[in-house]
C-alpha cells in the first residue's frame, strides 16, 4: 500500500467507528443540487439557520472618524474610542469625559486617575484633605510672602 492511499482507507474505518459511538453522521454529510439542504427532523432548512442569531448584537455601521469620546466604536474598526488614550488624556482620565481639573490646581492623567501636580500660580492648598489649591493668594503686599513668592 501506498502512502498516498492510506487516508482513502482510514476514513471508512473512522466513520464506522463514530456511527458505531452513536454519533449522528447527518449533520456532517454534504448535499448537492437544487433543493434546499436540511438541517435534520425538527429544525429549520439551510436558509432560516443562514439568518441573524435573535440575540446577535447588530451590524456595526460606521458614523464617521472616532474623534469623539463616547464609549462606541464609531468607526467600526473593533476599538471602542481608540482616539483617546483614557490613561493619560486630561479631559477624558479613565472615563470619557472625566476632566482633571481642581480649582487652582495643575494635574495629569497617570493610570486613568488624576494625580495632583502643584498649585498654579497664585493659589496655595490650605486643606490637604481637600482636592485642588483652594486659596487665591492675594495680590497685596507687594513684598514677596510665602503664596507669591
Amino acid at each position: 500500500m501506498r502512502a498516498a492511499e492510506a487516508p482513502v482507507t482510514r476514513w471508512p474505518l473512522a466513520l464506522a467507528i463514530v456511527a458505531a459511538a452513536g454519533c449522528s453522521l447527518e449533520p456532517f454529510t454534504l448535499r448537492f443540487g437544487g433543493g434546499a439542504a436540511d438541517a435534520g427532523p425538527g429544525a429549520a432548512d439551510a436558509a432560516a439557520d443562514a439568518g441573524p442569531r435573535p440575540d446577535a448584537a447588530p451590524p456595526c455601521v460606521p458614523v464617521g472618524p472616532d474623534d469623539q469620546c463616547d464609549e462606541i466604536d464609531n468607526d467600526c474598526n473593533g476599538i471602542v474610542d481608540d482616539a483617546f488614550d483614557k490613561q493619560t488624556d486630561g479631559n477624558n482620565c479613565g472615563v470619557c469625559g472625566h476632566r482633571c481639573a481642581s480649582p487652582g490646581a495643575i494635574e495629569q492623567c497617570v493610570g486613568g486617575t488624576c494625580q495632583f501636580v502643584e498649585c498654579q500660580p497664585g493659589f496655595a492648598d490650605l486643606d490637604p484633605a481637600a482636592p485642588g489649591c483652594e486659596y487665591l493668594c492675594p495680590v497685596f503686599p507687594p513684598a514677596p510672602e510665602d503664596c507669591n513668592g
